[in-house]
């Protein structure tokens, strides 16, 4: 009887060892590539100069010159916005400008200057941004006409 037992055990236990296994397991990774924070910083202000309170429009070109439509008057040189954008060398980055908050009765529409993609060669890049002011019933004085310049790498 004992030797029955024993290989009755030796036979159990001989299955339970080549019984395959049910269950695997394996160990993935998860990419990622750090890249330092996106600096923009603006190197000269988007400028108009002095324009009439006419209604009608001045679209700025990548010169600066100012061409006029309706009953504006521009026709002078003024000052594209220029930035510096940093970050981490030679990555690809895509930018877009866009407006701000309204200012009653001027319109401003932003462009950027050349493309939408571009390289941080070196860790920077420079861009320029123009537009088109629309004058509706504005008044006079000063203005402040906010716009965003947006960055992200690709």
């Amino acid at each position: 009887m004992l030797r029955n037992f024993c290989v009755i055990s030796l036979l159990l236990f001989h299955w339970v060892i080549s019984t395959p296994a049910y269950s695997a397991s394996y160990v993935a990774y998860a990419g990622v590539n750090l890249v330092k924070n996106i600096q923009v910083s603006e190197q000269q202000a988007l400028n108009f100069g002095q324009i009439s309170n006419l209604n009608g429009s001045c679209q700025m070109l990548q010169d600066g010159s100012l061409v006029a439509s309706g009953a504006q008057t521009c026709n002078q040189t003024q000052n594209p916005g220029i930035f510096s954008i940093s970050g981490s060398l030679d990555q690809a980055i895509s930018i877009s400008v866009s407006q701000g908050a309204t200012i009653p009765g001027v319109e401003f529409t932003p462009a950027l200057v050349g493309s939408s993609n571009q390289q941080l060669t070196g860790g920077s890049t420079t861009i320029a941004v123009i537009g088109t002011l629309a004058i509706n019933n504005a008044q006079q004085g000063n203005k402040a006409i906010p716009y965003i310049v947006t960055v992200n790498y690709q």
